[in-house]
């Protein structure tokens, strides 16, 4: 065969080669979709101790208030499917989980049933027992106390985590 020969049979296999692989990426990105975004976020989230009681076995709970946003209006008409509450001894920008609670209650409305848009308030209470008050767990002046917030909703799930308080927290 003549050199020439050579080099257009290289450039067509060359070029075939390409237009299978750019061909496979296009069919594999359009079978993929889009990135999925969850239809709410977390916006912000704060907490703050407070007492609920005189009892000695829960006298204390932390008060949470998030703000909450979906991507539309109508999407505000979604009712949670589980919450879930951390609450952590935070050292050194280290989290150390000393508690969570899973709650899938109904709801009785909607997230947005009181809300002017897309966006809105959640407020929650968990009490603490009197157990995670000790220095052992969630008492320790040496950190800070954090909470985490998770929401889900169908299968969409948006989470966030704050810091509530450092050093004396308890009594």
């Amino acid at each position: 065969m003549h050199p020439v020969g050579v080099g257009r049979i290289f450039r067509a296999v060359a070029v075939a080669v390409a237009l299978a692989v750019a061909a496979s990426l296009i069919l594999t990105s359009a079978s993929a979709g889009p990135p999925s975004q969850s239809r709410f976020t977390i916006r912000s989230l704060n907490g703050s101790l407070v007492r609920i009681s005189s009892s000695r076995y829960v006298a204390y709970g932390v008060r949470i208030r998030a703000i909450v946003c979906f991507r539309t209006a109508a999407g505000a008409n979604s009712y949670p499917s589980a919450i879930t509450i951390g609450h952590y001894l935070v050292q050194k920008s280290r989290w150390w989980n000393a508690r969570t609670v899973i709650d899938h209650a109904p709801w009785l409305v909607p997230f947005g049933e009181g809300w002017h848009g897309r966006c809105g308030p959640v407020l929650l209470e968990d009490p603490i027992p009197w157990d995670h008050y000790g220095v052992e767990s969630l008492g320790n002046p040496l950190g800070c106390y954090g909470i985490s917030l998770m929401i889900q909703v169908g299968r969409d799930r948006a989470r966030r985590r704050a810091i509530v308080t450092c050093g004396r927290r308890f009594g």
